[in-house]
């Protein structure tokens, strides 16, 4: 609980606009940290933070959308609602069945989607290889 409240407080941080990028920057990874840190230890609440942080204020970068997509599969496997929500969503689908859960390679044009995990259901792969080697 108190991880997640540091989190909070970090993330309250982050939204100041009149801060420095490298401020801002700098409560996002703190407030990330903390969600994180919770997260591990089973708190639902954070799961969801940082799943929904690393999905929708990440840098972009695909393999922080990737661990926010696992995170969410986390917390739904922990009860969650809100991953349920996202995890159904087609549209999110389509944006993650895109990225190699390995090695973050993007589908390109003609390719619509990797290889599904047939495990969690979650995870795409762009090869067999990188399958194995997750």
């Amino acid at each position: 609980d108190s991880w997640y409240g540091m989190g909070c407080c970090f993330s309250t941080l982050e939204q100041i606009k009149e801060d420095s990028i490298e401020d801002r920057t700098k409560a996002f990874n703190g407030a990330l940290t903390c969600f994180q840190t919770a997260a591990m230890q089973d708190d639902v609440k954070s799961q969801e933070k940082a799943s929904w942080m690393l999905i929708k204020c990440s840098p972009g970068h695909p393999e922080y959308f990737t661990k926010g997509v696992c995170w969410a599969q986390i917390a739904l496997n922990n009860g969650s609602e809100w991953a349920k929500t996202y995890l159904q969503n087609k549209k999110a689908e389509n944006d993650w069945s895109s990225i190699c859960f390995n090695c973050y390679a993007v589908a390109k044009g003609g390719e619509s989607r990797f290889h599904k995990c047939s495990k969690c259901q979650i995870a795409h792969y762009c090869s067999k290889q990188c399958q194995s080697e997750h």
